[in-house]
């Protein structure tokens, strides 16, 4: 059972006596890891903020529950938020890697909305292209959860990809960078690949495995459908979005095996700005012509990270694409895709995909 189950009774008791509203189960509310959208250098310190956002729910617990690799990462400090004042459960291993937090508030003082829950300060110890860290779930003492009323309320728990380098060039962000934008349509409906070749939907590359990192300095592995363009100048933001088709999307050709491993995530390195701007992340798995959006990206103003837990997919093969509405601007510099290895994972079938590009008759 959890150490913090005992607040999540409590409360649910002074529910059921009238003490406290009844709130109705919400979905949207999630819980996500935002960390520098920069690289790291070994000995350095970084805040990785666990940032929650409850969607309409007014929310009496929280917990988060992360695992990293301790090779990589050590905690420093982890300091609490505001919003949920009763800490139930602070725990933190340095040994195994792992976090566990959880906090709470009573009625009339619940919060909703977005709020950290906390600031976990790290520091870095080895280089790691890709050093994951988690919110767990599934197990019964270290599920990562939102609770309204003795429910959860929880629909996704984002991790976070941190790289960490000895590498002087690489701690110098590259103002020159390529970085795909909505800055200029193209014709709605065609595909093209951002160097300018015609490509049909059921087109791939080969088949990648994690970790894998696509950029805009690679345009060839990248179709778009309408209102896509490369902005090499390093800003990344559209002059004018309202030329850019609804619902454009940004494709990446390289379908990428999931098999054999434990755990996955897809990290993008982005800029959406806007008050009606939306970019949604889609997944389809190979053989499966329709797209399934998993997650819908919050707005953020200056270069941020989002991660999305790829763990429903393991053991398969996934595409993976950036759909735009077309309202304000959304840029992004790089796809991120990182695994952990497991020894008795299952191998991922190819993706089934033409692998010629069609005629065009020209």
């Amino acid at each position: 059972m959890r150490n913090w189950s005992r607040i999540i009774t409590l409360l649910a008791v002074a529910m059921i006596v009238g003490v406290l509203p009844v709130f109705a189960q919400e979905q949207g509310a999630s819980i996500t890891l935002i960390t520098p959208d920069r690289p790291i250098a070994v000995e350095e310190t970084f805040d990785v903020l666990v940032q929650v956002d409850t969607g309409s729910a007014a929310i009496d617990a929280a917990a988060a529950y992360l695992s990293f690799d301790p090779a990589i990462f050590r905690v420093e400090r982890i300091q609490p938020g505001t919003a949920l004042p009763i800490f139930l459960q602070s725990v933190t291993d340095n040994e195994t890697g792992r976090i566990g937090f959880a906090a709470g508030q009573f009625a009339p003082n619940l919060p909703a909305g977005s709020f950290t829950l906390m600031t976990i300060t790290l520091r870095a110890l080895a280089p790691a292209e890709a050093g994951l860290i988690s919110l767990d779930s599934g197990d019964p003492v270290r599920t990562t959860d939102l609770v309204a009323a003795g429910s959860s309320v929880l629909s996704s728990a984002i991790g976070a990809v941190v790289m960490v380098t000895d590498d002087p060039a690489l701690l110098v962000e590259d103002a020159t960078a390529a970085r795909a934008s909505g800055q200029q349509a193209v014709e709605t409906g065609a595909l093209f690949s951002l160097d300018g070749a015609p490509v049909e939907d059921t087109f791939v590359l080969d088949t990648v495995s994690t970790p894998f990192t696509a950029s805009m300095d690679s345009l060839g592995v990248w179709a778009a459908d309408g209102g896509w363009a490369v902005d090499a100048d390093g800003s990344g933001i559209a002059a004018d979005a309202g030329t850019a088709a609804a619902a454009s999307n940004l494709r990446l050709l390289h379908p990428v095996s999931l098999g054999g491993l434990v755990n996955a995530d897809v990290t993008i390195l982005y800029r959406l700005v806007g008050d009606a701007a939306q970019g949604r992340l889609e997944l389809r798995t190979a053989g499966n012509p329709n797209w399934s959006t998993i997650a819908v990206l919050p707005q953020a103003a200056e270069w941020s990270q989002f991660a999305v837990n790829l763990s429903a997919y393991l053991g398969q093969t996934v595409q993976l694409r950036l759909v735009w509405n077309g309202a304000g601007a959304w840029s992004v510099d790089s796809l991120s895709v990182n695994g952990v290895a497991g020894a008795d994972a299952p191998a991922a079938p190819e993706a089934v995909m033409p692998e010629v590009l069609p005629e065009t008759g020209g």
